[in-house]
């Protein structure tokens, strides 16, 4: 059986998040790349419209997970539905949109269940059997491909989490400009004055 991958769609009052579109594609490209299955959950209360919204795109499942207790929003309520709904569910990889809900809560659901966190994911290629995802460092002067250690390459399934920022810019340019390229001053253009 194919390995799954799931997108967490953000939403709030009943409104997706525009980078939960952009995941989502994020998603669809990878599957349609590794030939694993993808699905999408929307976590929350009062979410079945979203979700209806979502099943009309190229997602094989979608998963409502509706519950009184997550509304308002609380970290530790996501993280808790969240762990309960991944333990049994069990994909592959999770990707989220990188948001300022989801990087509240986190480090508390990767910590629960012992799992990797990779953000500010700008972009990913495949390496091989290996998936490398393209984050950016230092304010976004220089980028960097960083994967998962050992798990996309072997046979062992453990489910990792990549948040997914939204920067469709940076995805095209993967460098950062050459020395040759930035403006150069001279010593009396660099001179400040007194």
């Amino acid at each position: 059986m194919p390995e799954k991958i799931l997108v967490v769609v953000e939403q709030r009052e009943g409104k997706l998040n525009r980078a939960s579109w952009e995941t989502l594609v994020a998603g669809q490209s990878i599957a349609a790349e590794t030939g694993w299955i993808l699905g999408a959950a929307v976590i929350g209360s009062g979410v079945a419209s979203i979700a209806s919204e979502i099943a009309g795109k190229r997602v094989a499942k979608v998963y409502d997970l509706e519950s009184p207790a997550l509304n308002p929003y609380t970290p530790d309520a996501f993280s808790a539905g969240l762990k309960q709904f991944l333990s049994s569910n069990q994909p592959k990889l999770v990707l989220m949109p990188h948001t300022y809900q989801v990087r509240d809560f986190i480090p508390k659901l990767a910590t629960a269940m012992g799992r990797t966190v990779i953000s500010d994911c700008v972009g990913y290629r495949k390496d091989g059997e290996k998936l490398l995802f393209t984050r950016q460092m230092f304010q976004g002067k220089f980028a960097a491909d960083v994967s998962f250690r050992g798990h996309f390459a072997g046979t062992k399934s453990r489910l990792e989490l990549a948040l997914r920022r939204l920067k469709p810019s940076i995805c095209r340019s993967r460098r950062a400009p050459s020395a040759t390229s930035r403006r150069k001053y001279s010593k009396k253009q660099s001179r400040r004055s007194i």
